[in-house]
């Protein structure tokens, strides 16, 4: 849904106060916990992660646009790594 992590855009001005190993959510049933894993001068990235595995999104702070995301999955060992690109 549109209030869940990892859409396609975050509002800049929530993005600007978010701040690194900041506690964003945890889900008692899935034991997902969400954090603010980085931040940096473009960008935050938010992660999510539980026993299963973990999603990571990327949102660019000018503009609020995810950037990239990355999908890891504890069952498979697997990571896909996903980076978006605008074109003018």
């Amino acid at each position: 849904g549109r209030s869940e992590f990892g859409g396609l855009w975050a509002g800049p001005a929530a993005l600007a106060q978010l701040r690194q190993r900041q506690i964003v959510d945890e889900d008692p049933v899935t034991k997902m916990r969400t954090v603010v894993s980085k931040v940096d001068e473009a960008s935050v990235v938010i992660a999510s992660a539980n026993q299963a595995g973990e999603v990571d999104s990327q949102y660019d702070k000018r503009t609020g646009m995810l950037i990239a995301s990355s999908f890891y999955s504890v069952l498979s060992k697997q990571q896909r790594t996903y980076r978006l690109q605008s074109h003018q």
